[in-house]
């Protein structure tokens, strides 16, 4: 059937004004084939139907109140979920603490630190060499933070931006609470990376050049 067709019932004939998708997802399916018609009645209905979020555990109370004096001495009255497939309850400040990703900003700040520190020491042997040639460690560790600012700041703007896109993609909007969650793993991943470069020249010496280009060579 579709909007406009005439559809014959047993109260005679009524024109169909809209149609609707109904997910097969575990719901109850009764609804799926439907027809609705709104109405005033000064009769009772035999269900009741309500949507609720977030989720209230006084619901069954309040679903009762919407019932008749003497309801349920002949029939019991049934509360049930229109979809079961996913529990009888659901806690989400649980279910956040316990997702796969909690540790993400962690464990980007500690491969941001391993990022720095490589960067660094791959080229132990040019920083010894500058310090033999007469560079003080203040000019060092300027140049390093400052080479190691540029790409990690490349980096974040990319990842960010990457971050931002996916969660437009897969929410269909940027939200506030959501992109931090998200962008902090970026900022720790960044601020690691300094870290680690930092620290790494701080272990550099002079004295090591020797060893250093026995190394290399």
């Amino acid at each position: 059937m579709h909007v406009g067709d005439r559809l014959e019932t047993s109260l005679g004939t009524t024109t169909i004004a809209a149609t609707f998708d109904y997910p097969s997802d575990g719901r109850d399916a009764r609804l799926g084939l439907a027809i609705i018609i709104p109405t005033v009645s000064t009769g009772s209905f035999d269900e009741c139907w309500a949507l609720v979020w977030p989720e209230n555990p006084d619901l069954d109370t309040i679903i009762r109140s919407a019932t008749t004096p003497g309801a349920g001495q002949a029939d019991p009255i049934t509360i049930a979920q229109l979809n079961k497939t996913q529990g009888s309850a659901f806690d989400g400040l649980t279910t956040f603490h316990d997702r796969i990703t909690q540790w993400a900003t962690l464990a980007s700040g500690l491969l941001g630190v391993a990022l720095g520190w490589f960067s660094v020491t791959r080229r132990r042997l040019e920083h010894a060499s500058s310090l033999h040639a007469g560079q003080t460690r203040p000019v060092l560790l300027a140049s390093v933070l400052v080479e190691t600012t540029v790409w990690v700041l490349a980096s974040a703007i990319i990842g960010a931006e990457l971050l931002a896109a996916a969660l437009i993609m897969s929410t269909g909007s940027v939200d506030g609470s959501l992109l931090w969650n998200l962008t902090r793993t970026v900022f720790s991943g960044s601020a690691g990376a300094v870290l680690g470069a930092v620290g790494a020249s701080l272990l550099i010496r002079e004295r090591h050049l020797f060893r250093f280009f026995k190394e290399r060579s």
